[in-house]
Order: structure tokens, then sequence, then C-alpha cells
């Protein structure tokens, strides 16, 4: 029994390294160093009956999230329990749990953690954004019920340095998440006007309940709250900002580029340890950091592309837009690049399933790939309605004269499709969404619009689809209804990947690409 034990704790630490050096960068809930002596009590027999049972769903979440990781057969073996619902059973019973506590200690911060735990679970469950919308609104009552929206030092109440600190952490990871999900769902943000002061720049073996608070280190120095620090400077800016956007029907141009030029320095002038060239030692270059680095960037370009989104889809025949267009078309063509990371094809990331980090990024970026690629073709686009070849860089401001041309746009288009198609039978893909980025693409690199040439890159693409599904030893079927479930994987196709579409004879080709962009994005 004691082995057996051991072997459960051994996989649970392992899963939950994972868990902390992946996925609390940008977001901070939990304190590593309470968390692991928890874990440890929680597995030695003499204390176990005294755990606490929110650890032990907290302790689920997090370790559910590790093996969602999928960069190790370990990881592939968990997500194989139970016939492979352990992530859905997770859900489940962290939603139960939740709904059973009573008031005076579900307002508590130890629940507020569990609700983000459960939050980001479902985030990388691939649930609805619209849903976790919604949830992230609860969460945020929550914080501003125990008034994390006021500074520890502000209030009456006596805090330790670790729980003034976890306060801090809590209060920023919320506002990222609101903010990202608002995005997301072109909806406002609903964080408040607040005063909590940024997280110090620390590791959390610094952090204790008791003693003085550490003195926090440079931001030139890596430490586990790097990127929370960094973010949490401008996090008052960045509100600000898409609050800007929502707040009126007319939009000063001049007021949107000082938000986007205030953006565009903060990424240019990144800490060096936050910075991809920044690769000093062995540390800076594991997977974990580059994606720290990759999520830091993206938290910054979001607000930043939905700034510049609505000059930047206008008609602009006097060029009155150039530097939003430019800048909108730089954040689409950096996302793009962010593929060949985490893309096995061409990276080595020194795991023994890199996929796992290739699936993380294509389906939790999923909506901000698919503005990039709908970018470079809107770019597209204006390039075939001008009699100019080259796009035109803006003559003022920060932005220097793009070099981008129809070649090397279209090359950065197919190089984001063709991924695509690899991954046709991995978790997350979809084949409509490809297929509508095949019209589209096809659409608008052309000054004359072809139904001839659309049908014909279908119909390839059709075929490249079914290859990779062939080599992948897929089945193909006609109906949802038939799709078989793979006991091995776990894999069961989904609507995204039912082909009987390929009978193209009544598909409406005749649409505006603008009008399009507009629906499949708001």
């Amino acid at each position: 029994m004691q082995a057996t034990t051991n072997s459960w704790l051994d996989v649970c630490i392992r899963l939950s390294e994972l868990y902390f050096d992946n996925l609390e960068h940008c977001f901070r809930i939990l304190h590593r160093n309470t968390f692991f002596e928890q874990l440890n009590e929680f597995f030695s027999p003499a204390a176990a009956p005294q755990q606490d049972s929110t650890f032990v769903v907290q302790m689920l979440a997090v370790v559910c999230m590790g093996a969602m990781m999928g960069i190790n057969n370990e990881c592939q073996d968990v997500l194989r329990a139970q016939n492979g619902t352990i992530v859905d059973m997770t859900v489940l019973y962290m939603e139960q749990f939740l709904e059973s506590m009573g008031s005076k200690k579900y307002y508590t911060v130890s629940t507020l953690q569990t609700k983000l735990l459960f939050l980001l679970l479902r985030w990388m469950r691939l649930d609805k954004h619209n849903d976790l919308w919604r949830a992230s609104g609860d969460v945020l009552r929550h914080c501003l019920i125990l008034k994390m929206d006021k500074d520890p030092d502000e209030l009456a109440e006596a805090y330790t340095p670790l729980e003034a600190e976890l306060r801090r952490r809590l209060w920023y990871t919320i506002v990222e998440e609101d903010m990202m999900l608002s995005i997301l769902r072109n909806m406002p943000c609903m964080v408040p006007s607040f005063s909590t002061k940024p997280p110090l720049n620390i590791n959390d073996a610094e952090l204790h309940s008791h003693g003085p608070t550490p003195t926090p280190r440079s931001l030139d120095e890596w430490t586990d709250s790097l990127c929370q620090c960094v973010l949490a400077e401008s996090a008052k800016d960045r509100l600000h900002a898409c609050r800007d956007l929502h707040s009126t029907n007319s939009l000063d141009y001049a007021h949107v580029l000082s938000h986007t030029r205030s953006f565009e320095k903060i990424l240019d002038t990144l800490p060096p340890p936050l910075r991809f060239s920044h690769q000093n030692d062995a540390a800076h270059k594991v997977p974990s950091r580059l994606m720290a680095r990759m999520e830091l960037d993206i938290s910054v370009r979001r607000p930043l592309m939905h700034l510049y989104a609505p000059f930047a889809h206008a008609s602009d025949k006097s060029g009155e837009f150039a530097e939003a267009r430019a800048g909108y078309l730089q954040s689409c063509l950096m996302l793009d690049i962010y593929q060949d990371l985490f893309d096995p094809k061409y990276s080595e990331l020194g795991v023994e399933r890199p996929e796992g980090y290739w699936d993380f990024f294509y389906n939790l970026y999923r909506s901000e790939l698919h503005q990039s690629i709908s970018g470079i073709c809107l770019e597209l686009k204006r390039i075939s309605n001008s009699s100019l070849p080259d796009t035109q860089g803006p003559n003022t401001g920060p932005f220097k004269k793009p070099s981008h041309n129809r070649v090397s746009l279209t090359r950065a288009v197919k190089e984001s499709l063709e991924p695509m198609v690899r991954r046709v039978s991995r978790l997350g893909s979809d084949v409509k969404q490809l297929s509508y980025f095949t019209i589209v693409f096809n659409s608008v690199n052309t000054v004359q619009y072809s139904e001839e040439n659309v049908i014909d890159a279908l119909e390839e693409l059709v075929a490249a689809c079914r290859l990779q599904l062939q080599r992948n030893d897929i089945p193909i079927v006609a109906s949802q209804k038939e799709a078989p479930t793979d006991s091995a994987s776990g894999w069961t196709p989904g609507p995204g990947n039912d082909v009987s579409w390929t009978n193209l004879a009544d598909f409406p080709f005749e649409f505006d690409y603008g009008n399009e962009l507009g629906i499949a994005f708001s």
C-alpha cells in the first residue's frame, strides 16, 4: 500500500510541476511551495484525515491540467484514465464542489483560487468563450467581495507577506483573464478602477507567511513572477484603452494611436529575459520559457490588435489609417510566426511528445491565429484592389515602412494553412474553419475573383485532408452518427472533421470578405 501511495505521489508531483512550469506565468493562482507542502501532506498517512477538501479539488485541477499539456507519455496515460473522461469528470466534480459550499466558506481566498483553476481548466478543455466570459464575471465579483481591488496595505486587516502578495497576484490574474475573454467576445471589460499594487518580482521560494517582505529583484532577472510583474505595469493602460474602444461610436483615431504606440513601445522594450533573443543559458531555452514569452507577447498584442482592427478593416483610399493598418499587419505576421515555435516539423523542444506544445498553442490561441490569417488576407485584398504592388507604410509614427508584398504575404498564409492541414486529425482541428480560410485566401489573392479557382483550391484541400487522415489511420465517415471512437487514443471525430461537405455544388461563393470577417470575429 505504501509503494502504491508513493507512486501516486510521484505522478502527482511530476504533473504538478508541468502545471507550474508551463501555466503559472501570466496567470498566478497558487503559491508553488505551499502547494507542494500540502501535496506531500495529503499523501502522508498520518495527516491525510485532516486534509482540507478545497485542496483536494485544487490538486485534481492542477494534476489534470498538467496532464493536458500532453508533452510526455505519462500525460497521455493519465488522460486515458476512466475511458478518457478524466477531464470532464474533474470539471463536473469541481462544479459540484463549488455549488455545495456554504456562504461562509465560499467567499474565501482558497475558494477564489479554486474558481480560477476551474476557469483555467475549462479554457484548456476548449469550452465556449461565451461560457468562460460569464464565469470570469462571477470570479471578478468574488474578487470585489474580498476587496482585492484595494491593495492589502490600504485595508484594516493584517496580512502576512504571503497573504498580501497572493492577493495581488490573484487580482492581476483576474484582470488579465477578464480582459482576454472580453476581447475574444468583443465585449466591454468589466474590471473597475483599482489601487492594488503590482506583484513583486520574486520567486515563490522567497515568499513566506512569516518574516519581512522579500526585496524584489530587478526586472532584468527571471523569476516565477516576472511575466505577471511586467504585465501588471501596463494593466491599467490596456484596460483604459479597451474601455475607450467600447465607450463611443465615434472613434478618435489620434487617441487610439496614443494607446497603440504605448503598447508597441512595451513590446519593443521588454526586459531581456522576456525577449526571444535572450538565451544566455540553458534555462532560457526550455519550452516553458518560450511559452511564457509567447503568452506575455500575446497578452499585450491582443488589446493592441483590438484597437487597430476598426481602422485596419475600414475603407482607406486616402491612406489616412496607414499606421494602424501597418501595425495590425505587423502583429498578424508576428502571431503567424509563433506557429513554428512549437511545430514538431521545425522545432526541437527536447520533450518526449513535442506535439503537446503544438496542440496547446493551436487550441488555446486559435482565435488569435485565425485573426492573424484573416488580417493578412485583408491586406492581400487591399493589394489586389490597388494599383500599388506593395503595402504602403506610414510616413510618420514609430513604424517603419513594411517590406511585405503580395508574394511574401501569400507565402505567409500558405505557411499558416499547411500545418492546419497536418493537424486535421488532432484535437481541436476544424475542417470547416480551414475551408473558410481557403475560400477567403483564394478569393482575395487575385485581382479578378474566380469561382473556378476557389473550387479547385477546396478540392485540393479535401484531397490533402483525406491523405492526412489516412496517414494517421483515422477513419473517414460520411456523418457524425457513424463516427467511431478510437479506444486507444480517445479520439472521436467531431463536427469539424465531418467531410461530407465535400460536395461543393451548392456552396455560396458570392460574399463580401469584409462583412464575412466582421461576422466571423465579432
